[in-house]
């Protein structure tokens, strides 16, 4: 991919340091590095930064991924360490330029921590340590409070609005939600558990593990963690029937919950909350003889985990692990730090490091430009294993007249780590086009042959003539919401070789901060992508944003000739991208005053300049306020269905966003 020099031997970019040793940081810290970038050659180049996931997450990021270095220039770049998962955290750098020598790699190293010293024995595990140590940290200290008084401390505590966060302005004493619909019922004065199960409240105790299923005995009958206030018949109807995904309900509820003959799936703002006590019992109880593992099938097991992926753990459930440690002592690990699970392949069973084979080879290509007749060049290609297990990279060779490879013909290289393969060519008066070859033991991936090309002489060769990005639209901002199939289109200025040869683009649109890309394609031949709105929203939330949310993106266009030479094209300007036909809702702002919540009839909402809009659960825009009284702006849902909505504002050019239980 990179065009070099004839008969230039060393890098024409040197780092100042090839390992960069973190401090000590926990999930909420973040800490940074430099090191300096110099160009020693005569002429600009171009430069490219990679850093890569760890268990699906980026530790290791730098808002410096692409940029041009004068001859003779320096370059201060930093790198920033923010763990997601408290293990040693031993990733690389690569660094591509358009100079000569190959690649450069720098070695990152950080050590995550937890800031909760409760997981303190779960440090640089996974597998089945990891399982077993959770299984150890969740049973002890572990206080059992038996069936009724669990009940009462549910109901009168930690799921009681006036307690939990939710509406702690609410004018009677205590409130609860049935999980699965939404219902709710308010009393002024504590109850017993059968008045409560009884007309006219009718709530019962929903065990989210069922009880035929093994939780009818102590401790897990009175296991707060999985206990839930619900509807009877709801919970009836849900019965012993395992939570996934039901793409073709027979049944549906009130609230967004629905069935069939065989699975129940609860409403979205539920999903975090059932995902987390299923997997929560099945490691704390997996060595109960009364416990059924068989109940969590891989299936199931499967679709929890993808919804606390698309719907975290938010501010409720959090505080609600807090309350259930301030009565039983212990915590669900999944609510804390879904992470967890990703360095498990199961809970249902012995859990192994789930096997992730994968490799980053820096060039598809290697151009070595013009090599005067016996001169030589060297190319450093580096090779980054980026799964958690030894890549093995053997049978290296080269074919081509003058092309050869110094060092050994195999390498094995430990996770996280890097390897360089240098490959060295002897001008003959010929041009060049042979192969670098090798295999691996990556699956999908087991042969690796990379065209490596030179021509005779001193010239410049081919060359790539300039080319820029179009805006897709005026102004700094779309939105994505609405029509699932509307296109946004993307455009950029078509180029070519100076031999004449059509290039191929590769069309990246990432987040400007992290650098992780949201969406890549790659060997476009055309100048012009259309993304659907559905295609964005599905990749913007498999990123981890919300509905609701801004990212500030950033997109790029590389153009790469048949050769190997390449330009690369980066919008300057950061897009806001909003999420508005997803499901998942993030907690509202403290300082958006938003009442009567539920409502009926009229939603004020006070401290907001700009007229606040509501939307459905799909994003679809519903009202914008018209009228502003002495109370706030006024939203008339009378005519609305019940359900939950989600009202947005901005206050002091900040995006904030409530969600709305609508009553009748």
């Amino acid at each position: 991919m990179l065009l070099l020099s004839g008969g230039l031997l060393a890098q024409s970019v040197q780092s100042s340091s090839n390992l960069l040793q973190f401090g000590t940081t926990n999930e909420n810290g973040k800490d940074s590095l430099t090191f300096t970038l110099t160009n020693s050659g005569s002429q600009a180049v171009q430069c490219r930064l990679h850093t890569f996931d760890l268990y699906n997450h980026k530790p290791f990021v730098t808002p410096d991924s692409v940029f041009s270095l004068a001859a003779g220039g320096q370059r201060l770049v930093k790198v920033y360490f923010q763990p997601k998962h408290n293990i040693l955290n031993n990733s690389e750098l690569v660094v591509q330029h358009t100079g000569s020598g190959g690649n450069l790699r720098i070695d990152l190293k950080g050590q995550g921590t937890y800031s909760r010293a409760y997981y303190n024995a779960t440090q640089d595990l996974e597998g089945d340590a990891l399982r077993t140590a959770l299984n150890t940290r969740t049973g002890s200290p572990y206080t059992s409070l038996g069936y009724n008084t669990a009940r009462i401390h549910m109901f009168h505590t930690i799921d009681n609005w006036k307690l939990n966060g939710r509406q702690p302005n609410h004018n009677e004493g205590y409130k609860n939600e049935c999980v699965y619909t939404g219902r709710t019922i308010s009393y002024n004065s504590a109850l017993s558990t059968g008045t409560l199960n009884n007309a006219p409240y009718s709530m019962n105790t929903e065990h989210t593990w069922p009880q035929s299923q093994g939780a009818t005995n102590e401790p897990m009958q009175s296991d707060l963690h999985h206990l839930y206030p619900s509807d009877g018949p709801t919970n009836s109807a849900r019965g012993n029937k395992p939570l996934r995904w039901v793409p073709n309900p027979t049944n549906t509820y009130t609230g967004g919950s629905k069935a069939d003959p065989t699975n129940f799936e609860p409403r979205d703002v539920h999903k975090a909350g059932a995902a987390a006590s299923i997997l929560y019992f099945a490691t704390r109880y997996y060595t109960n003889s009364g416990v059924n593992m068989g109940f969590l099938s891989a299936g199931q097991e499967n679709d929890l985990r993808e919804w606390l992926k698309l719907f975290p753990p938010d501010s409720v459930l959090r505080k609600r692990n807090d309350d259930i440690q301030s009565f039983q002592q212990n915590r669900n690990p999944y609510i804390d730090y879904p992470q967890f699970l990703d360095r498990m392949d199961q809970v249902r069973g012995t859990a192994a490091i789930p096997q992730l084979l994968s490799v980053f080879v820096a060039d598809s290509n290697i151009q070595l430009g013009q090599v005067a007749n016996g001169a030589q060049v060297t190319y450093r290609l580096v090779v980054v294993n980026t799964g958690n297990q030894a890549l093995q990279l053997s049978n290296i060779t080269t074919s081509g007249t003058g092309l050869g490879i110094n060092g050994a013909s195999s390498l094995s290289i430990p996770r996280g780590e890097a390897g360089v393969v240098e490959v060295f060519y002897t001008g003959n008066g010929q041009n060049l086009s042979g192969q670098l070859q090798m295999t691996t033991n990556v699956p999908g991936r087991t042969s690796i042959s990379i065209p490596v090309t030179a021509g005779t002489g001193g010239g410049s060769g081919v060359s790539l003539s300039g080319f820029n990005l179009q805006a897709p639209f005026s102004g700094l901002q779309f939105v994505v919401e609405g029509d699932t199939n509307q296109v946004i289109p993307f455009r950029w200025q078509r180029s070519a070789g100076s031999d004449g040869s059509t290039p191929l683009y590769t069309f990246q649109l990432r987040d400007a901060v992290t650098l992780q890309p949201i969406v890549q394609l790659a060997a476009l031949n055309d100048t012009s992508l259309g993304l659907p709105f559905g295609f964005l929203g599905r990749q913007l939330r498999l990123a981890g944003y919300q509905p609701g949310d801004v990212a500030q993106t950033q997109w790029l266009v590389t153009a790469v000739l048949p050769g190997g030479i390449q330009r690369v094209s980066t919008d300057t300007r950061q897009l806001g991208l909003r999420l508005g036909f997803l499901v998942s809702v993030p907690e509202n702002d403290a300082m958006l005053k938003v009442y009567p919540n539920p409502v009926q009839n009229d939603l004020f909402v006070a401290g907001l300049e700009l007229a606040p809009q509501l939307f459905d659960i799909t994003g679809r825009q519903l009202a914008v306020a018209t009228e502003k009284t002495a109370s706030g702006w006024r939203l008339e849902l009378t005519n609305l269905p019940a359900g939950t909505y989600v009202l947005l504002g901005e206050l002091h050019g900040k995006q904030v966003r409530q969600r709305i239980l609508k009553v009748n």
